[in-house]
């Protein structure tokens, strides 16, 4: 939510308070007559000031900046006229301050006889002030909010070419590429079926992705596809289960978004393993919110793994902090013989 920092809402406050006094002091010549000057001039800097901080703290950040303009213009006149009612009746806290400090009569009689050109003494400084505080803030919440969506522009693109250099893993392309060969020389029915598992996958990866949302269907069927590729390295069968709901096909969603946790509990399961090695992949739908979960076995010996190890799991963290902000919860946790990963998005 937006809101305008206390030290400038106290900057504010000062500035505008010490133009107008040194304004009224001088034109009134007010260290000729400080009666005068405390009569006339406290109650409308005290005014303008509870104006300008009301403005400041609530009717701005509340109101036009959460795009209601309407009551951010209805509230301002409300406030104004009440302001102008109070400081023009003499119903502020300032007529006891008249009397303690023993005012001459002539100068409240005066103030009364000239009851009905009071308002525009008082409207012009408000009106000033009110504008001037509010149109100066509007300049610095827009060039804020523009620096802000440039700072945010470009670490998305440094994070998307980032991102899509660790998707285009050569260990994983040559791997299917071997298998699929396999599959020709021994002309294996399975080998059309995963030649075009993999077009797709190159296709929706290079070019349907670019767009910002994708329908979930198509997460899925990456998905997938990846798993089933990724199989063919066991002619035996992996340990590999897979939960996906596919009620809600068309919820839009960022492209490339799972596929990370998958190709990293692949990468470092060690699910060759046929005995110890296991990968479990969940996705559940609801009416609020994706969950996606994906468990994977750590093997007890350490083995080498590619260099490209964490550049995906960072990449999509920074992806999910750019595209769902306050709007996803990421849980990864490693117990030292499973490794977790649920991912929640706001679908709200």
């Amino acid at each position: 939510m937006a809101k305008i920092e206390k030290h400038r809402v106290l900057i504010h406050i000062l500035i505008w308070g010490i133009t107008w006094f040194l304004l009224i002091l001088f034109f009134t010549e007010g260290w000729k007559d400080p009666l005068r000057l405390i009569h006339r001039g406290l109650p409308l800097i005290v005014s303008l000031l509870i104006l300008i901080a009301i403005n400041l703290v609530y009717l701005l950040p509340e109101l036009y900046f959460k795009n209601k303009f309407g009551l951010y213009f209805l509230n301002s006149c409300f406030l104004f006229v009440g302001i102008i009612w109070l400081l023009n009746n003499d119903m502020l806290i300032f007529s006891d301050l008249v009397e303690k400090y023993s005012v001459p009569e002539r100068l409240t009689q005066q103030g009364r006889n000239a009851q009905a050109g009071t308002w525009l003494r008082y409207f012009i400084p408000l009106i000033i002030s009110f504008v001037g505080s509010t149109l100066i803030e509007l300049t610095h919440f827009a060039n804020k909010k523009e620096r802000a969506a440039i700072s945010i522009e470009k670490e998305k693109l440094d994070t998307e070419i980032k991102f899509l250099k660790s998707q285009i893993n050569p260990h994983f392309l040559f791997n299917v590429l071997n298998n699929i060969y396999a599959l020709t020389v021994i002309k294996s029915d399975k080998a059309p079926d995963n030649l075009m598992r993999l077009s797709e996958m190159l296709r929706y990866m290079l070019y349907e992705s670019n767009d910002g949302k994708v329908p979930l269907q198509k997460e899925i069927d990456y998905l997938e596809n990846y798993i089933s590729l990724a199989s063919l390295k066991d002619s035996r069968g992996l340990n590999v289960k897979v939960e996906i709901d596919k009620s809600q096909p068309g919820i839009k969603v960022a492209p490339l978004l799972f596929i990370p946790f998958v190709e990293n509990a692949f990468k470092h399961s060690k699910i060759e393993d046929l005995k110890n090695g296991f990968i479990n992949i969940s996705l559940i739908i609801s009416s609020e919110q994706i969950e996606f979960s994906v468990e994977n076995s750590i093997p007890s010996v350490s083995f080498k793994k590619d260099k490209l190890r964490g550049i995906g799991l960072t990449n999509t963290k920074k992806r999910l902090e750019l595209l769902y902000p306050y709007k996803h919860l990421l849980n990864i946790s490693d117990s030292g013989k499973v490794y977790s990963v649920i991912l929640k998005l706001d679908l709200k």
